[in-house]
């Protein structure tokens, strides 16, 4: 059986963690015979901080209560410091998530069809309202050292010449 775990941080966001937890539990049910999916909550929340206690039926769910901000990737980055490298490394998939998005009821039946290499990212699409561009996926495969090499030049050229 594969494992998934899905580390997010909570600043505040009682409502919304809540809504995303249950969506992550609603579709990790139609799996439940080939992923074990875990929850591992950040809790940043400085001020008026509330016991996270929502009830899963299929997920496991890990609080950790630090109270003090981390930031989004602090947060994360300090659960899977509290974790250790050998619990983390038997995850099959490692998730860094915001809490203000619902997964869809079939989202890890999708995961599991797709083959994946040893590092990758999932992102959503990400559209702008004023002209309905797709911002993702910007980049969808690594740049050449050439393509590296060239925006290091620009970039260093525009510093250089003030431009910002």
């Amino acid at each position: 059986m594969k494992k998934a775990l899905i580390t997010c941080v909570n600043f505040n966001t009682y409502s919304v963690l809540n809504d995303y937890i249950r969506s992550i539990d609603v579709a990790a049910k139609k799996v439940v015979d080939k992923l074990a999916v875990t929850i591992a909550v950040a809790d940043n929340t400085v001020q008026n901080y509330k016991d996270i206690s929502i009830e899963t039926e299929t997920a496991a769910l890990n609080i950790y209560s630090y109270h003090k901000n981390l930031g989004y990737m602090g947060g994360a980055v300090q659960i899977l410091k509290d974790m250790q490298y050998e619990q983390v490394s038997a995850y099959d998939y490692v998730f860094v998530s915001n809490v203000d998005i619902t997964l869809s009821e079939d989202f890890f039946e999708k995961l599991l069809e797709v083959e994946t290499r040893d590092v990758g990212w999932i992102v959503p699409s990400v559209f702008r309202k004023s002209d309905g561009s797709n911002e993702n996926p910007f980049i969808t495969k690594k740049p050449s050292k050439f393509k590296k090499i060239l925006r290091l030049l620009i970039y260093l050229v525009i510093i250089y010449l003030g431009f910002k």
